[in-house]
């Protein structure tokens, strides 16, 4: 007979990171202005967006990213989402990774966010740190 115990039971190799993922993420291309970045960023009450070229990821902007472009004086330079974007490699994570394996990754490599692809690498979500910590919250009130 099973027990209460073990019902509740969650094998973190089975939760994969679709599950946690926030779908469909607000994205923009390379030629984005920072200053429609920053717009975007406000308006929908989020810190991380993908940066796409044909759905596939090409780097994901932060918050923080945009904190050097709050006193820039561009003397008529238009700063694009290329300009945040342009030494970096997005994190990208299958659909059907397991959640432990993205979190511990994201946490030694001290990244906020990772852009989850589906399996013909086309852009379906993001997830971030906060996104983990509901994860944690939802597999701890489950045991």
């Amino acid at each position: 007979m099973e027990t209460a115990k073990y019902k509740n039971e969650i094998n973190l190799k089975d939760l994969t990171i679709e599950e946690f993922t926030t779908p469909c993420p607000i994205t923009v291309d390379q030629l984005t202005s920072v200053d429609e970045i920053m717009k975007i960023f406000k308006e929908n009450g989020i810190r991380h967006m993908p940066v796409v070229s044909d759905n596939r990821a090409v780097g994901v902007i932060s918050e923080r990213d945009l904190m050097p472009f709050n006193s820039v004086i561009d003397f008529g330079r238009k700063f694009t989402a290329y300009d945040i974007i342009k030494f970096q490699t997005p994190y990208s994570v299958q659909e059907k990774t397991p959640i432990e394996d993205v979190a511990f990754d994201m946490s030694i490599k001290k990244i906020g966010s990772a852009v989850v692809e589906n399996e013909k690498g086309r852009v379906t979500g993001i997830i971030t740190t906060t996104d983990m910590l509901n994860a944690l919250v939802e597999i701890m009130r489950a045991k």
